[in-house]
């Protein structure tokens, strides 16, 4: 709480980025738990909202969780394949369709979160 005094009354950029770090960090890791080690993918979310901040996946795509290097990272990855893996559970023909990872992002996703996802995987594409 010394950085919140010493700011007065607010956290520093190097502190709020630490923080929000750690928080999507804890949330990669559960996504990758759920995906590499539970098989009923009934159970993801009820899994989630257990373990993590309902706040935060309220308005998960939140133009300030892109200061975070984790948040990129597990939105851009982790938590696509997480979204695509329980679509697959639930309709098996869907592996079959190309570009489904693109489109669930598109459908999915929202605002500078939607943009720079897009943006990362259609140049991961082309390059």
């Amino acid at each position: 709480m010394a950085h919140f005094a010493r700011n007065g009354g607010s956290l520093s950029p190097e502190y709020t980025v630490s923080l929000l770090n750690n928080t999507f960090e804890k949330l990669n890791i559960l996504v990758s738990y759920l995906t590499f080690k539970v098989a009923d993918r009934s159970r993801y979310a009820d899994f989630i909202n257990q373990h993590f901040n309902n706040q935060i996946l309220k308005d998960f795509f939140k133009e300030e969780y892109l200061l975070s290097s984790q948040y990129k990272d597990l939105i851009k990855n982790q938590y696509v394949d997480y979204l695509v893996m329980i679509d697959y559970g639930k309709d098996s023909t869907l592996r079959k369709r190309k570009g489904y990872n693109l489109e669930k992002i598109s459908q999915t996703y929202k605002g500078k979160a939607r943009e720079y996802v897009l943006y990362s995987k259609m140049k991961g594409l082309v390059t």
